[in-house]
């Protein structure tokens, strides 16, 4: 080689040399004098930069440590940190303000948004927000900003963004904490428009928070995510309204305390559970749930709150998105296995039975809120009732009426819809044996009764209508009274009842029934063996016959009122109160040309023999119990 040439070729070397050198030594210094951080934060308000180091040691590719970014539009605010970051960037693009990245690498990241209370008029501030570091208490959104003197604003595209060691994403009122990764790309126009790329990310562990209260642990999946371009400065109701992709996770559930919000909207119902598994497999499009959406919990035990009654038991919860009619409905299904049903605030349960199911529909399926409840559907199947005692709590005290014992099963359903949530619905009980305390006698019999009902949440009560009663097989147990009569039975209809939860049965109704026979009636009046009149004998089996009256129930007493019993010569009428362990009454009764009349007070009788009927139609009627305690 000539010696012109190799000293050209040195030349060239020690140029590149001195070149590369002066490269390291420039850019070195220009990273860690922060002027390219000021170049881009010159309204920091906007967006803000800042690293605890930066270094490059080949051209374009740029090492940081303790990568701060935040920055905020007019609706939202946000904030990364990154631990190390690893990025190339095309560096002619720089004197053009674009920061155009083909890949960034970084490790121990984290990211919060929230968006501003202030952004859309008339909105509730969210119920809870990440803190922004250097944007808190911010004033009244900031205006756009004119680039200083007059230059275009920055445009920072990422390619190929790498992340490992996701350690907290917070969003709104969401929040994960864990270990995750993710990739993909962005592109941001300060000021002017934001655009996500097609991204993934794998949760490898972690938990997942809403509003501070724990919903799942150990959470592990992934999903893809993405956003199509918009103006973060006119951005209505939240970017999660624009967000595609689908996510598919699994984990521990912590309860279903979460759902406390979603069920508050809802009466009638309430739904808890301990801890347990979930799997979700979540699918979006432009920001609402799409047919497909699945999210099955096993919780440990799940409670399911009814009126007055609580159901216990393992169950399984599920929610899912499926066709309906031009759109979609949301469907969140607790199923029970098996389960016991307890009055509230009992220590036994009184009914146990399984496939006990309760259905909430939703019709507003946005990913950025709780789908909004529409519809509620109860279906209670056959369940065995193992103490009957436990309607005690439901019948008037002091009225001398109590349940002993008694098995049978129990069937109900209930309908309701937003926004009113009327409820309908049926109850169907049938009792085997039962045990009934009637002032001082005690009697068993089988027992069917039906009944529909509607009512309003505000009024807290059920109005039962259309409903009848039947009772069969009724004995009198024990010595008094005479040796049992078998097979004395009545057929009642109710034309209204109202039953309040927890508390007593308020009754007014009119009766409607067939018996078949008095003896009930007049074992009341005169328990004695033999009547004192002698043809009233022929009263006692008269039989089937027809009587209708009206019935009064509330707190402490029971009252049949204007009781008519006719049949063939027959003419029976009665008035009776149960009250204070006493039973008051009077009773009126003809058999052809003959009629009498007694009087029932505290425990003393007296005949009415002469002028019977018109003693009767001219009684003052029976005090209240508040009267006659005076």
């Amino acid at each position: 080689m000539k010696t012109s040439t190799r000293r050209l070729l040195l030349a060239g070397a020690a140029a590149a040399v001195l070149l590369a050198a002066g490269y390291l030594v420039a850019v070195n210094a220009y990273l860690r004098s922060r002027s390219l951080a000021r170049a881009l934060d010159r309204h920091p308000d906007h967006f803000f930069v800042r690293y605890a180091s930066a270094w490059t040691v080949w051209p374009g590719v740029v090492h940081l440590r303790q990568l701060e970014l935040h920055g905020q539009s007019r609706t939202v605010q946000w904030w990364v940190g990154i631990d190390d970051a690893t990025i190339a960037i095309d560096l002619p693009r720089l004197l053009g303000r674009e920061l155009v990245a083909s890949s960034l690498d970084a490790s121990g990241i984290a990211f919060r948004l929230r968006r501003r209370p202030e952004a859309v008029a008339g909105s509730a501030p969210p119920a809870q927000t990440p803190p922004i570091p250097g944007l808190l208490n911010t004033p009244a959104p900031p205006e756009r900003p004119a680039p200083a003197g007059g230059a275009a604003s920055w445009r920072i595209r990422l390619g190929g963004v790498s992340l490992r060691r996701l350690a907290e994403v917070w969003i709104g009122a969401y929040r994960f904490t864990g270990d995750a990764n993710a990739a993909g790309g962005f592109d941001l126009h300060l000021d002017r428009s934001f655009a996500l790329d097609p991204a993934t990310v794998v949760f490898r562990s972690g938990s997942l928070l809403l509003a501070s209260r724990p919903l799942l642990d150990g959470v592990a999946g992934g999903g893809r995510f993405e956003l199509p371009a918009f103006d973060p400065n006119h951005l209505q109701g939240g970017f999660l309204r624009l967000a595609s992709g689908n996510l598919v996770l699994h984990g521990r559930l912590e309860g279903l305390g979460f759902l406390e919000p979603y069920l508050h909207e809802v009466p009638w119902i309430g739904l808890g559970g301990s801890a347990g598994t979930v799997e979700a497999d979540l699918r979006v499009a432009r920001g609402t749930y799409l047919p497909g959406t699945h999210v099955e919990a096993r919780p440990g035990r799940v409670t399911a709150t009814l009126l007055e009654d609580q159901a216990s038991g393992s169950c399984e919860v599920s929610w899912d998105v499926a066709r309906d009619g031009g759109g979609a409905m949301g469907r969140l299904v607790a199923a029970f296995d098996e389960f016991q049903l307890r009055r509230l605030g009992a220590v036994s349960p009184r009914a146990h039975g399984r496939g006990l199911r309760v259905e909430i529909g939703t019709r507003d399926l946005r990913i950025d809120a709780l789908p909004a409840p529409a519809t509620l559907a109860v279906d209670l199947p056959p369940t065995a009732v193992g103490d009957f005692s436990s309607y005690n709590a439901n019948l008037p005290q002091g009225a001398g009426i109590a349940v002993r014992s008694g098995t049978g099963i129990l069937r109900a359903s209930l309908r309701a819809a937003a926004p009113a949530w009327e409820a309908t619905g049926g109850i169907d009980l049938r009792g085997t044996a039962v045990v009934v305390d009637v002032q001082g006698a005690r009697l068993r019999g089988n027992l069917s009764a039906r009944s529909r009902f509607r009512a309003l949440p505000q009024q807290r009560q059920l109005l039962l209508t259309e409903s009848s009663v039947e009772i069969a097989d009724v004995v009198r147990l024990g010595a008094g009274g005479g040796p049992p009569r078998p097979g004395w039975w009545a057929r009642l209809h109710l034309d209204y009842l109202a039953v309040r939860p927890g508390a007593l049965i308020v009754l007014r109704a009119r009766l409607q029934s067939t018996l078949s026979d008095t003896r009930p009636l007049f074992a009341l009046f005169a328990p004695q063996p033999r009547p004192v009149v002698s043809w009233l004998d022929r009263l006692l089996d008269l039989h089937p016959i027809g009587a209708v009256g009206e019935l009064a129930a509330g707190d402490g007493y029971f009252s049949v009122e204007s009781l008519t019993v006719n049949s063939g010569s027959a003419d029976i009428r009665a008035r009776l109160r149960f009250a204070g362990g006493h039973t008051d009454g009077i009773l009126y009764a003809a058999y052809g040309p003959l009629s009498a009349g007694m009087e029932l007070r505290g425990g003393r009788r007296s005949w009415k023999l002469v002028r019977a009927r018109r003693w009767f139609e001219n009684h003052p009627g029976l005090a209240p119990p508040a009267a006659r305690a005076r």
